[in-house]
């Protein structure tokens, strides 16, 4: 056993690598218990996998696959062997910052309106921050190693002192092993840190556009239709109570309401301008919006509610959602038998589209043509449809 000052302490690269090495050893045993077992409640099971993974493995070896094969090893800070008890703590307390970054993410989704990009990235901080711990303690302990009073000691320095060929080939080979992860590593980093970066620039320019849009008046040309300004005058009516409406049912039907509305106004310009009908709907939309939306706190709730619909983008499969109001309003078609011509109300319209939404929903989310459980969710969505529409 070496002196305390003889000791070589593995650094933050070494680390960090072994790290990569374990989580792809562990997503190869996950996939494999997956296709074997069919498991189902996966947080449960990956938290025992990540548990005896690790708290075994260092108590038996001292390391894990990763550290042998970059040459760690863990002991405790007495350089004693870890036993499995401080292995157990070191291996719950290293997740509790993945754990703490889930439950921050959470937050911010369920946050209404979304927060801006740059309260966003904050829960990234804490992979970013954590290893600076290393560079304020003696023994390059990390959080977990502090707790649970353990050192990881760089093995591959004995490697280096003895000289038998065997050794010399193991500390090159390790080296070698490395450096090429050392490499990879940064140009992996260096990737992330240049799409993070042009994700969060991209971000805050969407949302300063999205922020504007509430304060601007958007050219339109109704052509002096009596069906479109119909329509449009559809199209406000449920923007405002869309705005107004509390509770699922409520905002997701407003919402359908007015993109029924707006599908008709979309058919009907497109047969008098092909080119521009998709961005002149537009217009048409945020002007109805902004009718209504027109004091702050009308704002943050025409935000919060169109937030709110795109979080339940998969509870409510919006792609069936789009799917049948574009067949309601034929906005698509090249035929001229929309049923937009006979200036249906939006809330008729509506009717027609929950006839085929729920037994549709129903057979694609509730009975999967995949055979897998739908998400409860779903159920609890399903279940509001069909009490809201018995006859259905």
């Amino acid at each position: 056993m070496e002196r305390d000052n003889e000791v070589k302490y593995a650094g933050f690269w070494v680390r960090l690598l072994a790290f990569i090495v374990d989580i792809f050893v562990l997503s190869s045993l996950f996939s494999m218990l997956i296709k074997l077992g069919g498991v189902e409640k996966l947080s449960i099971v990956t938290m025992l996998l990540l548990w005896l993974y690790f708290a075994i493995l260092l108590n038996q070896w001292g390391t894990t696959i990763g550290g042998k094969l970059l040459g760690t090893r863990v002991y405790t800070e007495e350089m004693n062997n870890i036993s499995f008890l401080k292995a157990s703590v070191r291996t719950f307390v290293s997740i509790l910052p993945f754990v703490l970054y889930q439950y921050l993410r959470s937050i911010q989704y369920i946050m209404s309106p979304p927060p801006s990009p740059e309260v966003q990235m904050l829960p990234q901080l804490i992979f970013i921050l954590l290893p600076f711990v290393m560079l304020f303690t003696k023994k390059r302990q990390m959080l977990h190693d502090i707790v649970a009073k353990s050192v990881v000691v760089d093995t591959n320095k004995e490697a280096q002192t003895d000289e038998t060929p065997a050794n010399k080939i193991l500390y090159r080979g390790r080296m070698l092993v490395r450096a090429i992860g050392i490499v990879l590593s940064l140009l992996v980093g260096g990737y992330i840190l240049v799409y993070t970066s042009v994700f969060y620039i991209l971000g805050k320019q969407s949302r300063s556009s999205y922020n504007n849009s509430f304060h601007m008046k958007y050219q339109t040309n109704d052509f002096n239709d009596s069906r479109i300004i119909f329509y449009q005058k559809e199209l406000e009516l449920y923007s405002k109570e869309f705005i107004e409406a509390e509770g699922m049912y409520d905002i997701f039907a407003m919402d359908t309401k007015k993109d029924l509305a707006l599908g008709c106004i979309q058919y009907l310009i497109r047969r008098k301008n092909r080119d521009g009908w998709i961005d002149a709907g537009s217009n048409y939309r945020k002007n109805a919006r902004n009718k209504y939306a027109n004091t702050e706190d009308k704002i943050q709730k025409a935000k919060k509610n169109s937030d709110y619909m795109d979080r339940h983008f998969y509870t409510f499969d919006l792609n069936m959602v789009d799917d049948i109001e574009d067949e309601i309003t034929q906005v698509w078609s090249d035929k001229n038998d929309s049923i937009c011509e006979n200036k249906v109300p939006a809330n008729k319209l509506y009717d027609i589209f929950i006839k085929k939404y729920i037994p549709k929903f129903d057979n694609e989310n509730i009975h999967s043509r995949f055979g897998d459980k739908p998400q409860q969710r779903e159920v609890d969505w399903f279940d509001i449809l069909t009490k809201r529409h018995p006859e259905y």
